[in-house]
């Protein structure tokens, strides 16, 4: 049995930014809903999780059981990582590694974020890049107008936007000048989410027509039940040696 497909590490962005709601619901929930759906779309193809905003990890390796990847992406919010800022490049570079370790197929990074970077390390991180059989994508989450930042209180609810030190209201807006960049950079391409949700039968096709290689070759040893061919010649036989023993004793 052997097992083609794709190794995609999904980069998905974490930070308050996220919560803005100039896409609605949130940003963040908006692009659950394009990972969900792009999980509907894979078949056989290997996933990863890894959060980012100050910094990154490996929330799930690269996997295809994607119902396990949908329990991890529903408890996916902005608290998993303490700090503010994004770090992009620290996620490219956290994903390039894994990769070098687990991955055996074409290899594919898919960031999701607002682009709200402010070091620009992360176009260094995809420059660096040495194996030519990876393919970096990019998802443009918000709008250039912009939104402000919500901020919840601990049961959950609204109570106030953030603001920044002077008092003023913090709005958030879609940067997708250094995604572009990422996606160009990375031979891949880059996509701006809408409210209709159109371009992600875009993305998928985009990924889908990669070449995936074969990363699993398994040996099943496959029985067959013979035993009913011996019973019946047995149950013939003791037919035969029934008949002849009552012919003899008649005899």
């Amino acid at each position: 049995v052997k097992k083609e497909g794709l190794d995609i590490y999904i980069l998905f962005d974490t930070s308050k930014s996220m919560l803005s709601e100039d896409i609605k619901p949130a940003r963040i929930e908006q692009a659950k809903n394009m990972v969900d759906r792009i999980l509907n779309s894979l078949e056989g193809d290997r996933v990863g999780l890894i959060p980012f905003s100050s910094d990154a990890y490996i929330q799930m390796p690269l996997t295809d059981d994607y119902q396990l990847a949908r329990m991890f992406l529903n408890v996916i919010d902005t608290d998993m990582i303490a700090g503010g800022g994004t770090d992009i490049g620290a996620a490219i570079n956290l994903a390039v590694g894994s990769f070098q370790r687990s991955a055996q197929g074409d290899k594919v990074v898919l960031i999701i974020s607002d682009g709200e970077e402010h070091d620009n390390v992360s176009l260094d991180a995809v420059k660096s890049i040495e194996e030519e059989n990876i393919m970096v994508f990019t998802i443009g989450i918000g709008t250039e107008k912009g939104g402000l930042i919500p901020v919840f209180n601990s049961e959950g609810q609204k109570e106030s936007y953030k603001k920044d030190q002077q008092g003023e209201y913090i709005i958030s807006r879609l940067q997708s000048d250094i995604l572009k960049q990422l996606a160009e950079a990375g031979r891949g391409s880059y996509f701006q989410a809408s409210m209709s949700g159109q371009e992600i039968d875009s993305i998928i096709d985009k990924i889908l027509s990669l070449k995936g290689r074969q990363y699993r070759s398994d040996r099943i040893r496959k029985s067959y039940q013979l035993y009913q061919y011996f019973l019946g010649a047995g149950l013939f036989l003791f037919l035969v040696g029934y008949l002849l023993i009552e012919r003899r004793d008649k005899k």
